[in-house]
């Protein structure tokens, strides 16, 4: 099966896999069933895979598309090591998504270094995945196109301290989505995040990249570390219609760029840094907004 990008044209909140892919024939699908597998044409997984610490589960390369197919990706890596990429990209063209809408979910779970790594990739799309778990570095990281996941992330059980003053804490998962610019037809759109420090980051460049209508959730690590913002974006880009909520001290960081625009992003007013998102011109404020 060939899976196609998803044209995004409404927003479903919470449905996200309603909007993830569309099939086509094709002449041979690669079934994949361990992990540590490399992919060199369109790919499928057959069953659900776990894999061990330091193992990745499917790489893909000549543009080679993966089907989850509603199977999963786990990671059993032993309490503080980490699984290396869940799924990783080499070449450009390649979709991760999923062609079974419903149960059972598509899913990548545990404790990993990235879930989903497209490495800058150009026309690189993930798409309709639910991704739950701990990373080290970001959960999405470099794809061009992020729509219509849900992605949870889940704090180290190893950290849990007590800062004395300040009581106790867990360390979140740094980052949820990572991307760097890669075309102007970049974007992280009707995504459900929540769980990590920072929910969404754009690194810098010239090219706009689109981040809207997410529904995001942040968290702080504990008062000795330094305060995060929900948003990051170090480059131009498009903040639009997304919802954040969380305990994060910052909203939106724009790193003092002056080619962002921002269009009706609602801050829960609860929100430590809700105020000055609003004060910045950056956000409007909602008392009402529910978490997502």
């Amino acid at each position: 099966m060939r899976i196609h990008r998803p044209t995004v044209t409404s927003f479903v909140l919470l449905t996200p896999l309603l909007l993830s892919v569309l099939v086509r024939p094709a002449d041979a699908t690669q079934v994949v069933t361990t992990c540590g597998t490399t992919c060199t044409s369109d790919c499928q997984l057959g069953n659900n895979l776990v894999c061990g610490t330091g193992q990745s589960g499917v790489t893909l390369a000549n543009g080679a598309d993966l089907d989850f197919k509603g199977f999963s990706i786990f990671c059993n890596a032993t309490l503080g090591n980490l699984c290396d990429v869940a799924v990783k990209m080499l070449s450009a063209g390649s979709v991760v998504g999923t062609t079974v809408l419903l149960n059972p979910k598509s899913a990548i779970a545990g404790a990993w270094a990235h879930a989903v790594d497209c490495q800058g990739q150009a026309n690189s799309v993930v798409s309709g995945l639910q991704i739950r778990g701990f990373w080290s570095e970001s959960a999405i990281n470099s794809c061009s196109s992020v729509v219509s996941n849900v992605i949870e992330g889940v704090p180290d059980t190893g950290s849990f301290f007590n800062t004395d003053d300040s009581g106790y804490f867990f360390v979140w998962p740094p980052v949820c989505v990572n991307q760097s610019p890669i075309s102007f037809t970049d974007s992280v759109t009707q995504n459900h995040i929540a769980g990590c420090n920072i929910a969404i980051r754009r690194t810098s460049g010239g090219m706009v990249g689109t981040v809207d209508k997410n529904n995001v959730e942040c968290h702080d690590d504990p008062p000795i570390y330094p305060a995060y913002a929900c948003i990051e974006v170090n480059g131009a880009a498009l903040l639009s219609k997304n919802i954040l909520t969380g305990d994060s001290a910052k909203v939106i960081n724009s790193q003092g760029q002056t080619n962002v625009t921002y269009d009706s992003n609602i801050c829960k007013f609860g929100m430590p840094g809700c105020g000055a998102c609003v004060s910045q011109g950056k956000c409007v404020a909602s008392a009402t907004t529910t978490s997502p």
